[in-house]
């Protein structure tokens, strides 16, 4: 790994990143067995050492995003969990061309 740290997905800033790195970080995450649509757009992933950490939306039986009240502050609230998962291989980079 170049970095102990690492930001691959900045959410403030995603949509405005080049569509080719995108792809790359999308081809990144199957190679190391994270499945994208259940990871948010609205968190970071961060590669830290040999490890990768993100948000990971919680799915019912069905399939579907699981979403409810927050019994704290009763607001409505998508259910997600916290993942640290191995790095297997290495994030792309932004080219700065």
């Amino acid at each position: 790994m170049r970095n102990p740290v690492f930001t691959v997905v900045q959410p403030d800033t995603w949509w405005e990143m080049p569509l080719e790195y995108r792809l790359a970080v999308r081809t990144w995450m199957r190679a190391n067995q994270l499945e994208a649509n259940d990871i948010p757009v609205s968190e970071p992933i961060t590669v830290r050492g040999n490890e990768i950490r993100y948000t990971r939306l919680l799915r019912d039986e069905e399939g579907n995003v699981r979403k409810g009240t927050c019994p704290f502050s009763g607001q409505w609230k998508i259910h997600s969990e916290e993942v640290i998962a191995p790095l297997k291989t290495d994030p792309p980079i932004l080219s700065k061309d």
